[in-house]
């Protein structure tokens, strides 16, 4: 019970930050293009919807990244799940976008995944491995540039890269909180220059994830950019949570991260 609190909690308030910055960006989206920057960036800060959200954001973010910080990083992301799913629901009361059988099937499976995971909530903590941490945070950059450049759909472009920076930046936070208790305290691990360049790299992938998840959000569908954002923003912690924490990695934990990872790839809709 304490596990699911722990994620579930962060998961539904991160749902309704998603759907009050939606609420918000579309007002934005109808006086001022991204192409403006600075006019756009003014327009959003004057929107209250949007301040709504990105304060329950910032609570929903504290609780996951204790939940990461208290459980297998592999183990909490599956969790966070939820948030589409949550978000679709909304999106479909609340905005009036298409809510279909497909989205239902994808609900279905990301709940079963969840069911999985859930009671996987007892196994064994990883120990990271520094180098793997520097090898996949280089690979994920290096997927971001690609996106950059062979993307050249606007919407898809932003949500895969504020997928990659928010996925990347839980990552670092999982091995910051992991080297702060190593280090026993704040300014032995501010001195330590592999721990600040963490500090740094957590930073900058955050505000990554953010501003692109915004411009996303401004003119992109929120069953879209939501679904699809969540989604890498999984498969990024998931992946480091086996290759850069070793974690455990049986048929349980395998069977809930293909049901919630393939659910959420099918709340994805591209355009025809």
């Amino acid at each position: 019970m304490t596990f699911l609190l722990w994620t579930l909690i962060p998961a539904m308030l991160l749902a309704i930050s998603n759907i009050l910055q939606k609420i918000g960006l579309d007002t934005v989206a109808h006086k001022v293009h991204t192409h403006r920057p600075w006019e756009w960036i003014k327009t959003v800060v004057r929107n209250y919807p949007w301040w709504g959200g990105i304060g329950i954001a910032a609570v929903a973010t504290v609780g996951y990244y204790a939940a990461i910080g208290k459980y297998n990083i592999s183990l909490v992301q599956p969790m966070m799940a939820l948030n589409p799913v949550l978000t679709a629901l909304a999106g479909w009361l609340f905005l009036k976008e298409h809510l279909d059988r497909r989205t239902a099937v994808a609900i279905g499976l990301v709940v079963i995944g969840l069911c999985f995971a859930g009671f996987l909530h007892g196994e064994a903590r990883g120990s990271e491995s520094a180098t793997m941490l520097w090898v996949f945070s280089a690979s994920c950059l290096v997927f971001v540039g690609a996106v950059r450049f062979f993307i050249h759909s606007e919407e898809v472009r932003k949500s895969l890269i504020g997928g990659v920076g928010f996925g990347l930046s839980a990552v670092l936070m999982k091995s910051l909180e992991t080297h702060y208790l190593a280090a026993g305290s704040l300014g032995n691990a501010l001195v330590d220059l592999p721990t600040l360049a963490r500090a740094l790299g957590y930073v900058a992938t955050y505000l990554l994830g953010f501003v692109y998840l915004q411009v996303a959000l401004t003119f992109g569908r929120a069953l879209f950019v939501i679904p699809l954002t969540s989604a890498i923003g999984m498969l990024i912690p998931s992946i480091a949570g086996i290759v850069v924490f070793q974690e455990p990695f049986g048929w349980a934990k395998l069977t809930a991260l293909g049901l919630v990872g393939f659910g959420s790839a099918m709340f994805v809709r591209f355009r025809d």
